[in-house]
């Protein structure tokens, strides 16, 4: 009960601190450009990862296919991971494998992909999508704010980063950003888990504050951050704003039952709509 008279509270707090006037602001996590195909890309030296425990190795099993037969097609490294045993919750655990194969310095980039994610049959070569300007690569859905806004006829939408599919450059900079991540452990039971570290990190944390002024973000890190069309993350989604995409390249089955996951699975499958 108390709860519910606290979200009634906060929900309206949050309303009316909603301007009349809404001012144009410009900011790197606004602006990405879907790049054409290009050839000079094929040069690029990536790898993917991916890791599940013994719990999810039943959806796993069925997306690894789809991941390694895209990266014989594209001629990139994969490789399945050990998911290794952190005392977190096992989504914290991409940020250690990340930062283990950054370490080794034998690639220029680093892909993760979640195990609830897998390629579409004409998933396009990623490679087109990376430059050497930008440190780290990732999709952010505009998602809708609890009921929408104090304005009639419209929907209060803000920017959520998903981490189920990342790519980052083996450097310096990368290391130090995923052992800041790694550090707010504030975040370690939060439902977003490491999405929240990051969403805290680059300044897109108003859904973490309940504060819409938090989600300004922080130019350091959008700079070197490019946000990528969500073809590269393709939610299936029956919510008022959609997280899919009509081409999609990656389909990230987040936020839903194994059970689910495993009849769209199928369903890909049997339609042959599966990377395989």
């Amino acid at each position: 009960m108390i709860k519910k008279i606290f979200d009634k509270f906060r929900k309206k707090n949050q309303k009316n601190q909603q301007p009349a006037n809404i001012p144009i602001i410009s900011k790197e996590v606004n602006k990405f450009k879907v790049k054409h195909d290009n050839q000079s890309s094929n040069n690029i030296n990536l790898k993917i990862i991916t890791s599940y425990d013994a719990n999810f190795k039943k959806i796993g099993d069925i997306t690894f296919k789809s991941i390694s037969q895209y990266s014989k097609k594209f001629n990139l490294r994969f490789e399945n991971l050990k998911m290794p045993s952190t005392g977190r919750p096992l989504s914290w655990n991409k940020i250690k494998l990340l930062q283990e194969e950054i370490k080794k310095g034998e690639n220029e980039f680093i892909m993760w992909i979640d195990a609830d994610a897998f390629f579409h049959k004409d998933a396009k070569n990623i490679l087109h999508e990376l430059d050497s300007n930008h440190e780290i690569f990732l999709v952010n859905h505009y998602c809708s704010v609890h009921k929408g806004s104090k304005f009639k006829n419209t929907i209060l939408t803000i920017n959520r980063i998903n981490c189920g599919m990342m790519i980052f450059k083996v450097s310096q900079f990368n290391l130090d950003f995923l052992e800041k991540v790694w550090n707010e452990d504030k975040y370690i039971n939060h439902v977003w888990w490491e999405q929240a570290a990051i969403m805290d990190i680059i300044g897109l944390k108003a859904e973490i504050t309940n504060n819409l002024n938090d989600n300004i973000g922080d130019d350091f890190y959008l700079k070197k951050i490019r946000f990528l069309s969500k073809e590269w993350n393709s939610i299936p989604s029956n919510n008022e704003i959609s997280n899919e995409s009509v081409n999609p390249s990656i389909i990230h089955l987040a936020g839903i039952n194994n059970f689910e996951r495993i009849e769209i699975l199928n369903e890909f499958i049997n339609t042959k709509k599966f990377f395989n």
